[in-house]
């Protein structure tokens, strides 16, 4: 008993040590100390043997934050975060705090490394056991909200950011009592993130708040932020007047400040026109960088960037290509043995070179233009987009944290933008010696190809970013290796910026190449098991442009726009011509768009109104289409829009500018008259034609049409479609799905087996978060009858025709290149080659007249779009006075290939007609005497 009571003794008394609440709080402060992991791993042995486990869980968690923190031990720490979990919830309780105070350790070594999704799931499921089981531990829940936003920072998600901070800030205020420093740091982030949104205004307010903080450090980075804003607003002397305050300030030991200082002077001296003051600026600020630390490459990198940009606007373009190329330089592996430059193989940071390339691209445009239009410039302009998209889709196939937040910035559009302008003045230069005709002659057929490219790199990223990728099925093992890959890939990543030794940079090159062709491997793996998978997480390519114009009908014409920061552009094939045009700036048409929008959002049969109306709708029809001639020649047009104009109804623009004697007609009849676009062409909408040709190879269903007509109690709509089913069914086969029977789970059983299908619900699109959207199927309060995009995003739908006859299913939020994100683009991209849609609220009475017409002409076997043409002009010509404002007749759109398969006699027909001609022919070549023997025997 004296033997072992000391060393009872001598346990417990270490516990309590290591569990006092000050001294936690001192060693938790300090946990970058690597002594003090092996003082916690002992503290976990001594309150393990004597059973105590709250100061087990507590010292647990401690120890793996502090291997977390440290940079040997980092990779020690996720699997004894794992271990931590799993123990305390076997001792304890999988509800206690400590198990959510582990969670919170998870997900920050999740941050760290880049599993940023891994790392919300346990941020997210940590804070929710606070709130249960701990709401006054208001420091803790506040701590959780800042590092979400933290996260959906990284992700590049800056409204989701926001609602974080702004919650981190709710809790204190909850409290009852001020933390200054926590408010203060997160109106700083609130600040930077408003300044990443450029919301001038909000950013400067956010940053002016910190003013208000008596910390030193605070208050001088506060005044660099209020700086930047005013900045932002181009207001020169409010930013010098902030700049000359956070100098004025005591500043502490942070050696960047002075360089940031530079910086926003550098900025301040080029609004105001003093290009030599402003190039000195950037260049002390540059000069500090180097005295900083020489290998800070990201760092140098940058200071070069910006002191070209400086050297640009002084039309020294020599020098700024000099400056930009030292910057790629700093981006190197600076040794010898390094691989091949291909495809930027050689660089440590290519996320970071991929800006770089770019602007030398601009740089050699703005050049070409300052010596009116020289050729070999253009044509370097143009090798320099080559590089970056190759560099973009190298990052894309990695699919790695820098990837991912590559693929949420802009640079897609940025390369995209810059090679259409080269192209486009190429053809301006040389045009008398380039066939004007061709669609497939040299530059023409490389527009078409970039714009290819643009739409294939927001689709993946679009896809990338979709939340129903994660129920996409794919073994577990498979799913586990390329999680563990990508995770690796990050971490040498990030492990390499913190690196100073060219010798330690270039081995972990050497690792990044070996982990690299193990996932190369792997992705090979993936695509020959799980194809489903891998087409869409993995592969998205370009469309091949010859071979998709040439599809075309011979009678159809594609209209293709490309909307950039700087520059936008129409483009028009058909198999015999091609036209690109540059559009006129938007802020000169704005006020025409806004108001052809809002006419048509409000039926208003005034004169007044009528005449607005007509007065816009000219006025876009000329900015838009005015100058594409060849257009008159086809009978049949796709339209491909991009910004903005994805929510144009290009069917109402007028294609002369007609000014009725409003005295002698009524307003409705001359709604009725006006020459409007699809009136005189039969004109649908693609999303791509990588998108469009995809869903057309699929395999279709050989039935008729499923109408889904839900009906509940109280729901009058929902009862008419019901009589409406009725009505289609009487021109094709098929069965009506009503009642309890039209409900979420019949749907997804029996829409493979349909080759049309006509859905009559309720649609809730969701702007913000689009994959939330979904179609209601049975009464509201049924949350299990929702049928959400992201799970019409992984059908795998053998439809030619899906109409969504339901309310707003074409709203959903702007993607730049791929139009809305919205209920009725899910099913395009599930596979339904033509998808039906409307784009605003639905009216019953064009409904119920609109789609009996479009199906029985569907019967006779006319293709989708023209019968959809002709049943909207039919109603037009027909409707009663009160609906023939656009408003009630435009709402529906048709989007996708415009062929549908003949109903079945006459698909008997031709089979039968094929025979015979085969036969004949056989009998036609074969020789004579053969055919006498046969008949002989």
């Amino acid at each position: 008993m004296n033997t072992l009571f000391p060393l009872q003794v001598k346990y417990c008394l270490l516990t309590l040590c290591l569990v006092t609440p000050c001294l936690l709080q001192e060693l938790y402060s300090q946990q970058t100390n690597p002594q003090l992991a092996s003082r916690w791993e002992a503290a976990v042995d001594s309150s393990r043997k004597v059973q105590n486990w709250q100061s087990y869980a507590k010292a647990y968690n401690f120890w793996v934050k502090s291997l977390v923190n440290d940079e040997k031990g980092f990779w020690k720490a996720f699997p004894k975060g794992q271990e931590a979990l799993d123990s305390i919830s076997h001792y304890l309780s999988d509800t206690t705090i400590a198990y959510a105070d582990a969670l919170a350790n998870q997900g920050y070594f999740f941050r760290r490394i880049g599993r940023l999704k891994e790392a919300k799931r346990h941020y997210d499921k940590s804070l929710n056991m606070y709130q249960t089981y701990a709401p006054t531990k208001y420091e803790e829940r506040s701590t959780f909200y800042f590092m979400l936003g933290t996260v959906f920072y990284t992700e590049g998600d800056w409204l989701s950011s926001l609602s974080q901070f702004e919650k981190s800030m709710e809790i204190w205020a909850e409290a009852g009592y001020p933390y200054f420093g926590h408010i203060a740091t997160c109106y700083m982030q609130l600040g930077i993130v408003y300044r990443k949104l450029e919301d001038w205004d909000n950013s400067r307010a956010y940053f002016a708040s910190c003013l208000d903080y008596y910390y030193p450090y605070i208050r001088i980075e506060a005044a660099y932020g209020v700086a930047w804003a005013y900045l932002g607003k181009e207001m020169p002397d409010s930013s010098q007047y902030f700049l000359d305050f956070a100098r004025s300030q005591q500043q502490p030991e942070q050696p960047y400040l002075p360089q940031v200082a530079w910086e926003i002077q550098g900025h301040i001296f080029g609004m105001q026109a003093k290009d030599s003051l402003a190039l000195d600026a950037f260049r002390q600020a540059q000069k500090i960088r180097k005295e900083r630390d020489p290998y800070r490459f990201l760092d140098l990198a940058e200071g070069e960037q910006m002191i070209a940009e400086q050297y640009a606007k002084m039309a020294q373009f020599a020098k700024a290509q000099a400056h930009l190329k030292r910057g790629l330089s700093f981006l190197k592996i600076p040794t010898q043995e390094a691989a091949g430059d291909a495809a930027g193989e050689n660089l440590i940071y290519p996320q970071i070179a991929l800006p770089i390339y770019i602007q030398m691209g601009d740089l050699y445009q703005q050049e070409s233009r300052a010596q009116k239009g020289k050729s070999d410039l253009l044509f370097r302009a143009l090798d320099q987009y080559e590089q970056a998209y190759q560099l973009y889709l190298k990052l894309r196939e990695d699919r790695t944290a820098e990837a991912s937040k590559l693929l949420l910035s802009s640079y897609i559009r940025q390369i995209t933008e810059g090679a259409l302008a080269v192209i486009y003045d190429l053809k301006q230069s040389y045009e008398p010696f380039m066939s004007l005709h061709d669609p497939f002659d040299g530059e023409n057929l490389m527009a078409l190809c970039w714009m290819e490219r643009y739409h294939a790199g927001i689709l993946f990223a679009e896809r990338q970013k979709s939340e129903s990728l994660l129920s996409t099925e794919m073994a577990d093992s498979l799913y586990s290796r390329e999680r563990d890959l990508l995770s690796n890939i990050s971490f040498v990543r990030t492990e390499m910026q913190r690196l100073h030794e060219p010798e330690k940079i270039h081995e972990m090159q050497k690792e990044l190449f070996q982990l690299q062709e193990k996932y190369r491997l792997l992705r090979a793996e993936i695509a020959d098991s799980y194809p489903i998978y891998a087409d869409k997480k993995m592969a998205i390519q370009p469309a091949d442009i010859k071979g998709y114009i040439r599809k075309l009908d011979k009678d159809a014409g594609l209209i293709a726009f490309f909307w950039g920061e700087k520059r936008s552009f129409v483009l028009y094939t058909d198999h015999d011509r091609f036209t690109m045009n540059e559009l006129p700036p938007f802020k000169e048409w704005e006020e025409s768009y806004d108001s052809f929008q809002t006419l048509l959002a409000q039926p208003d049969n005034s004169k007044e109104s009528l005449q607005a109306f007509i007065q816009s709708s000219a006025e876009l029809y000329q900015i838009l289409l005015g100058n594409l001639t060849q257009i008159g020649a086809q009978s049949k047009v796709f339209i491909m829009p991009d910004g903005p104009l994805a929510y144009l109804p290009f069917e109402v623009l007028l294609t002369a500018p007609v000014f009725p004697d409003i005295g002698n007609l009524s307003v409705s009849a001359i709604y009725r008259k006006l020459p409007y676009l699809c009136a005189q062409k039969e004109l649908g909408y693609i999303h791509s034609l990588g998108m469009m040709h995809a869903a057309s190879q699929a395999q279709k269903a050989e039935q008729g049409i499923a109408i889904f007509a839900p009906t509940y109690e109280g729901d009058f709509a929902l009862k008419q479609n019901q009589q409406l089913g009725a009505r289609i069914l009487a021109y094709l086969d098929g069965k009506s799905f009503d009642g309890i029977s039209g409900n979420k789970a019949v749907l997804t059983q029996e829409i493979s087996n349909f080759r049309y299908v006509h859905l009559s619900v309720h649609g809730y699109p969701d702007e913000v978060s689009p994959w939330d959207a979904y179609l209601q199927f049975q009464p509201h309060t049924a949350v299990q009858e929702r049928l959400y995009a992201h799970e019409i995003y992984n059908l795998q739908l053998p439809a030619s025709l899906v109409t969504l006859a339901a309310c707003d299913v074409g709203k959903g939020k702007l993607a730049s290149g791929e139009g809305v994100l919205s209920l009725a683009r899910a099913f395009s991209y599930a596979g339904a080659s033509t998808v039906v849609q409307s784009r605003w609220k639905a009216d019953a009475r064009v409904t119920e007249e609109l789609f009996p017409d479009f199906y029985a002409r569907l019967a006779k076997g006319e293709s989708s779009l023209a019968a959809f043409d002709k049943s909207r002009n039919n109603f037009l010509a027909t409707a009663s006075p009160d609906v023939v404002h656009p408003y009630f007749w435009a709402n529906f759109s048709h989007w996708g290939k415009d062929k549908t398969p003949p109903s079945a006699p006459y698909k008997w027909i031709l089979i039968l007609i094929g025979i015979i001609l085969i036969v004949l022919i056989i009998l036609k070549v074969s020789p004579k005497p053969a055919f006498s023997a046969f008949f002989s025997k």
